[in-house]
């Protein structure tokens, strides 16, 4: 066996050598990880992660006023083409339109792919609504070419949300929601559509971060009760109104419920949610209960499916009523037919308990489901509200006259009070004043109001709306059936 010395001196050389071969491997690699990071495999553009620190340094570069535009651009129907031609030629059709957008970008212009067909563009020197509506015209007219894939030759059209830059947009997660925002209102307008964005397009909740700000909203007390009055029909008077809830979000307004209900079921934020409309609703009637002694005041509260199916709602309701010191006699909760659909046994012991406590019952958009009637007969209920849906055309189309007549007059033979709602126009509040409907609610009296215009109108006791309530109905009604039809 040979032995080879080598010198201390040369090994230690050679270490270093290797060392920095090495560093020099490992950066590579690390600059191969970050570009694949900050890069779409697919059309080699930058991606949203890269999007980001370019969006916050224009923002931080710029003036208040005219910081530029940015489009987001989506490819209209590309789920049917990976559908019928596959996504291979979805791919090779994606690198191709990207292509064409890259090709007439302008030389301060920055793209990026957000993701699936979205594709986001930086037009710095389009300050003005005119400049930015111009550049989007030109990019559709860029995309709107005739593709070669294979045998195959296809076109494509873009729908593209625009967003100037202002002071609201401090973060790039503004900006990119907002612009998230345009195209979806955009693709509500048609196809190849180009949208500004508005302040009122924000009223829509983003599902990715609804969680956190809903429950960020609960523990800041941004959600707020609005009221709507339930009035006789014969003298307008006030005997309660339906507590509704708001979303009093600092940057998008008044969010109307239709917006985060979903979303607060889907964050298991119901029960907490509801809890707290229950009790605020039971303060107010304890209120009104002081300053108008001489008005029996119901207030209605709505009551989701779930909450009814909960094993500890009853438990709650009565913890609650019990703190507030409401009287429960003057508290109404409204469920719909959808809880009946829930667990049947569970939400009638749930019903029998709340009556057996003195608590009232309606059951809403009556006249909807198909198994209504038979749930009416089940459980015992106090008010029957009939759907807007057939109070809308209540003068206008004689079927549905019928139907409303029938259904105030099932509700009379069962005991039952009838609230029409949706009531819109005096001559809906003079024909269901003639069909001896009990009470009502709607637009025609008031909209939605906050607590201190309620109380408002609770103390003059009456509502005078500022139309006509006994205008003549134009066709003639049908007779009143012989009886009332189960």
């Amino acid at each position: 066996m040979i032995f080879v010395v080598v010198p201390l001196a040369l090994l230690t050389v050679a270490a270093l050598v290797y060392a920095a071969l090495g560093q020099r491997a490992a950066g590579r690699v690390q600059r191969d990880l970050e570009d694949m990071a900050n890069h779409d495999p697919l059309t080699g553009l930058p991606n949203r992660v890269a999007l980001q620190p370019a969006l916050s340094q224009i923002l931080a570069s710029r003036a208040p006023s005219g910081r530029a535009a940015v489009l987001v651009i989506e490819l209209d129907r590309f789920a049917a083409v990976n559908d019928t031609y596959g996504h291979d030629v979805g791919d090779q059709l994606m690198v191709a339109a990207a292509g064409q957008i890259r090709k007439g970008l302008q030389h301060d212009e920055r793209m990026f792919r957000l993701g699936g067909p979205q594709f986001c563009v930086i037009a710095p020197t389009a300050i003005t609504r005119e400049a930015a509506l111009a550049r989007a015209g030109q990019i559709q007219n860029a995309v709107r070419v005739q593709y070669r894939i294979d045998h195959d030759h296809l076109r494509i059209s873009a729908t593209i949300g625009v967003v100037m830059l202002d002071q609201r947009h401090v973060t790039p997660d503004i900006v990119i929601d907002d612009a998230t925002a345009a195209v979806r209102d955009a693709t509500r307008h048609g196809l190849g559509t180009i949208t500004v964005f508005e302040m009122a397009m924000r009223s829509r909740v983003n599902p990715f971060d609804a969680e956190v700000r809903l429950r960020r909203a609960l523990d800041r007390g941004e959600f707020l009760l609005m009221y709507m009055p339930v009035v006789t029909l014969d003298e307008a008077r006030i005997v309660g109104a339906e507590a509704l809830l708001r979303w009093a979000d600092p940057e998008r307004g008044v969010v109307p419920p239709g917006e985060f209900l979903d979303l607060l079921a889907a964050a298991d934020l119901l029960d907490p949610v509801g809890d707290w409309v229950l009790a605020e609703a039971c303060r107010h009637n304890k209120r009104w209960q002081a300053l108008y002694p001489t008005n029996d005041l119901a207030t209605t509260i709505n009551v989701a499916p779930s909450q009814l199916a909960a094993p500890d709602f009853v438990d709650r309701v009565l913890r609650i009523i019990g703190e507030t010191g409401a009287d429960p006699s003057r508290l109404c909760l409204e469920i719909t037919e959808g809880a009946m659909h829930v667990d049947i046994e569970v939400v009638w012991r749930t019903l029998r308990l709340l009556k057996e406590a003195g608590l009232q019952l309606a059951l809403d958009d009556f006249g909807t489901g198909y198994s209504t009637f038979d749930y009416i007969r089940k459980f015992t209920l106090d008010i029957l509200k009939i759907d807007k849906v057939f109070v809308d055309r209540i003068n206008a189309n004689k079927g549905d006259y019928a139907i409303v007549q029938q259904l105030i007059g099932m509700a009379h033979a069962l005991d039952l009070v009838a609230i029409a709602e949706g009531v819109d126009s005096a001559e809906q509040a003079a024909t269901l004043a003639g069909m001896n409907c009990d009470l009502a609610q709607g637009y025609y009296w008031s909209q939605p109001a906050p607590l201190e215009t309620i109380e408002k109108m609770l103390a003059r006791g009456t509502i005078r709306p500022s139309a006509n309530r006994a205008k003549k109905i134009d066709w003639k009604a049908p007779a009143a059936p012989a009886s009332p039809s189960a």
